[in-house]
């Protein structure tokens, strides 16, 4: 039996909106668990000093914002794609696709600038980071020019998801600042070396460290129990 796709479009609205606050809700109450327990940090870091833990939790939160950033991305190209306005224009499609690709390459350089602290790999992620804010302002340029070509509803989708990425590469550009600030402070061999190499580097440490003379609130102690927020 033939299904009229109005029909198709309608079960998958209704499955979006029934389903999607409740994702949402879910991936919250998770986010709010492990930013308050700080038990995934701990036992990454194996340490309870304060500030150690936040360098690492500014490192998550950068690494989170480029997936996110790179799905506003995705989100954007398939709005532009379906709003019909690049149907004449074969060149918009080798720019978006280009696009892709180069996205893929700023996310995976962006995973590697805190795993190997150097510089070079900073000047590598901000050279593939100005294309993709370029072309989304020219997008917003572009729909507000041609607003009566096509409906308001992709019209407003657009606008707003090309905020939505200008505001998350800002944060982007913010917690890159954090990271790179945090270069050869022990993070890179606490959160990436394994245990052999941590040892060789003297980050991890053996025995308990001699009792300090006035209490540090910054740190909490070496044989922490890391159930000790669950």
């Amino acid at each position: 039996f033939a299904v009229k796709r109005s029909t198709v479009l309608l079960i998958r609205l209704v499955v979006v909106l029934v389903f999607a606050p409740v994702n949402l809700i879910l991936c919250f109450k998770i986010s709010m668990q492990h930013y308050t327990s700080k038990n995934l940090i701990i036992r990454t870091l194996h340490s309870a000093n304060i500030k150690f833990q936040n360098m690492c939790m500014n490192m998550f939160i950068f690494q989170t914002l480029l997936i996110l950033e790179f799905e506003m991305a995705l989100s954007l190209i398939v709005l532009v794609l379906t709003s019909g306005l690049e149907k004449v224009n074969p060149g918009e499609y080798v720019v978006l696709f280009v696009g892709i690709f180069v996205g893929i390459i700023w996310l995976i350089v962006g995973y590697l600038v805190p795993k190997y602290e150097q510089k070079t790999w900073v000047y590598v992620f901000l050279i593939f980071s100005l294309p993709q804010p370029a072309y989304v302002l020219y997008k917003i340029i572009q729909t507000g020019m041609d607003w009566n070509k096509q409906s308001n509803t992709i019209n407003v989708s657009i606008i707003a998801c090309a905020c939505l990425f200008l505001m998350t590469r800002c944060l982007v550009s913010f917690y890159l600042w954090t990271v790179v600030s945090n270069f050869g402070k022990g993070l890179r061999e606490a959160v990436y070396f394994p245990e052999e190499q941590k040892e060789a580097h003297g980050e991890v440490r053996k025995t308990p460290s001699p009792p300090h003379d006035e209490p540090d609130d910054d740190y909490l102690g070496e044989n922490v129990n890391y159930d000790i927020h669950e």
